[in-house]
């Protein structure tokens, strides 16, 4: 037990290396249970539309100045107002933080 006292921050990493191991082993059995990898990124409706889109952005007339993004999570595209006190702020974000666009231009 000397090289404790020798060595306080080798006992330091050893401990958090121990405890991160035992963090990560209880993680990994709680939440395998818990999700799964969907088959596919699209429903077939999303694939189908996405495939026309992508097409007709393709078209000389755009001229190559648009890109398609799919999946976009609408707190990425709009924000509450500013004129907002904090708790009206955190309400309206609240209704569109876990809301996503199909497809944006």
């Amino acid at each position: 037990m000397q090289w404790i006292i020798d060595y306080p921050y080798s006992f330091l990493s050893f401990f958090l290396c121990i405890s991160l191991i035992a963090v990560i082993i209880k993680l990994s059995s709680s939440t395998s249970l818990q999700y799964t990898q969907r088959k596919a990124l699209f429903t077939p409706a999303e694939k189908a539309f996405f495939t026309v889109l992508f097409s007709a952005i393709q078209a000389p007339a755009f001229n190559e100045k648009y890109l398609l993004f799919s999946k976009v999570r609408i707190a990425d595209v709009l924000t509450p107002r500013n004129n907002l006190n904090r708790q009206q702020w955190q309400i309206a974000f609240n209704k569109i933080s876990a809301k996503h666009f199909d497809f944006v231009l």
